[in-house]
């Protein structure tokens, strides 16, 4: 509980009153709030060093891009190795715990993280082994071959049809817009 202020205080008076009062207000807030939330998908095996260690190489990782120079590449790189080394330490002990301590109620999740894949992550392909043959099986799937052109030769004319008039041509190829789609011929209308 904070003191009630002085009546008719110095100003030193006043001073250590607020100090006081304030100290007092800031213990209780901080023994009162919650720091963070964690959530079920939260990492339990996060501490405030691998926060702080995640900082310094963020920081260290942005000087050198910006400045680019080798003594602050290299400290980039001994930050980074440093950061994940951490890391890899507090999850192995947090698994290794995890797997100590299973009970009948995740004994099951245990299994699963323990367990390999019953599918691989990446499916097989057929007749397909070593690289070469999966490139080519890939390549083959996604880009067929084309259907070969039909072979080249002189156009025959039917019988059946009468024979094409010059005035004719012309007025077909006047009506048509020369930036349309070609048509079922595949001939555009320009040439």
């Amino acid at each position: 509980m904070c003191p009630p202020p002085p009546e008719k205080p110095s100003p030193k008076q006043l001073d250590h009153w607020v100090s006081s009062a304030l100290s007092i207000l800031i213990s209780t807030i901080e023994t009162q709030t919650l720091h963070s939330h964690p959530s079920p998908r939260s990492k339990p095996c996060w501490t405030t060093l691998l926060t702080t260690l995640r900082k310094e190489f963020t920081k260290a990782s942005r000087k050198a891009k910006k400045h680019s120079t080798q003594d602050l590449l290299t400290t980039a790189r001994l930050t980074r190795l440093g950061y994940f080394k951490a890391i890899k330490r507090p999850k192995a002990s947090y698994w290794a715990d995890f797997f100590t301590k299973t009970t009948p109620h995740n004994i099951w999740k245990a299994k699963q993280f323990l367990a390999p894949r019953k599918t691989p992550s990446v499916p097989s392909l057929p007749d397909a082994t070593d690289p070469v043959s999966i490139h080519k099986a890939l390549l083959d799937h996604f880009f067929p071959p084309k259907n070969p052109l039909p072979p080249r030769g002189c156009l025959s004319r039917d019988p059946s049809t009468p024979p094409l008039i010059k005035d004719k041509i012309k007025h077909a190829l006047s009506k048509s817009s020369p930036a349309s789609a070609p048509g079922t011929h595949g001939i555009p209308y320009s040439v």
